[in-house]
């Protein structure tokens, strides 16, 4: 586990040797968000008091459909980096995966 901005705590779960849900749940005050296979995400389920209050689809052809074509146009017009992800989110996510696995060493 490891506080990011702003208080948020993140926990990241990896294995290859146990298996875990394959999903993404996200944790708020009143409510959570799961979503299964959230790299190719077919639905989103919003629960409140664990009671499903609202299923959100938004059917995905194939994993990292919107990612792989951001990028494709921003190869075609010639970007360096992309203005929707810039490096200094990359840097700054890949400092919050860090955070989580050293605490798995821990």
């Amino acid at each position: 586990m490891a506080t990011l901005e702003g208080g948020i705590l993140a926990t990241l779960c990896v294995s290859q040797k146990v298996l875990f849900h394959n999903g993404l749940t996200i944790h708020l005050d009143q409510a959570r968000i799961e979503i299964p296979d959230y790299w190719k995400a077919k639905a989103a389920y919003i629960y409140k008091d664990d009671q499903l209050i609202e299923t959100v689809k938004a059917e995905c052809e194939y994993e990292f459909r919107y990612e792989l074509a951001h990028y494709n146009e921003c190869i075609r017009s010639q970007f360096s980096f992309s203005p929707i992800t810039p490096v200094t989110n990359t840097a700054r996510y890949i400092g919050w995966c860090e955070k989580l696995y050293q605490s798995f060493e821990k």
